[in-house]
């Protein structure tokens, strides 16, 4: 796919992203992304990454111009990958909702990186089985629901405008602001109804 350089810098404004957001998301070096937007290079690497973060990302690039695609989806490879990605998504802070969360199963990594992005203004909201105490965050954003209606294999995450459904070790990301709205209001549901931990 061929895109000029002034279809990137439009796709970057859409997305507020910096040379060095797209370097990130596209796993290139800063000098890289500023030497392709500066005209200095034409790397087809580099214009293939840059191609593939956008459209990870939502954007396409129709008759030579760029527009947001309703619904996109990409795949992530672990749950660390999709912790970088709320991080990268969310640097002001915000919230994420996690559904059928069993924190006992976070490795001593998972449990840092979650520490790091909080410390960094992120907050959660939890549901957790109600067979289930052990929380590695504040209790007073855990809610316990009915172990019938807990998903043990199957968690899924909310933030900004995606939905993630993080099984068997993947993460499939959609990037749809309704499917979140729906999938937001099921989690306020859960929440309202969900009990508080114990002597929160």
């Amino acid at each position: 796919m061929f895109i000029s350089l002034e279809q990137i810098k439009a796709a970057r404004a859409l997305l507020k992203w910096t040379q060095k957001d797209l370097a990130a998301h596209a796993g290139l070096g800063d000098d890289q992304v500023h030497s392709y937007e500066a005209g200095r290079t034409r790397s087809l690497e580099v214009l293939e990454a840059m191609c593939a973060a956008f459209a990870a990302h939502g954007i396409d690039f129709p008759d030579g111009g760029v527009q947001p695609r309703k619904v996109s989806s990409y795949l992530l490879n672990s749950y660390m990958d999709l912790l970088d990605d709320i991080s990268r998504s969310m640097p002001e802070g915000g919230e994420v909702l996690k559904h059928c969360v069993d924190d006992r199963r976070s490795t001593p990594e998972v449990v840092e990186k979650v520490s790091q992005m909080r410390r960094a203004g992120i907050r959660e909201r939890l549901t957790i089985s109600e067979e289930n105490n052990y929380v590695s965050g504040d209790p007073k954003d855990y809610r316990q629901i009915p172990s019938g209606y807990f998903a043990s294999s199957e968690v899924m995450i909310i933030y900004l405008n995606k939905v993630a459904f993080f099984v068997e070790g993947k993460a499939l990301v959609i990037v749809s602001e309704s499917l979140a709205k729906v999938f937001r209001d099921q989690f306020e549901y859960w929440w309202k109804e969900g009990k508080a931990l114990r002597g929160t």
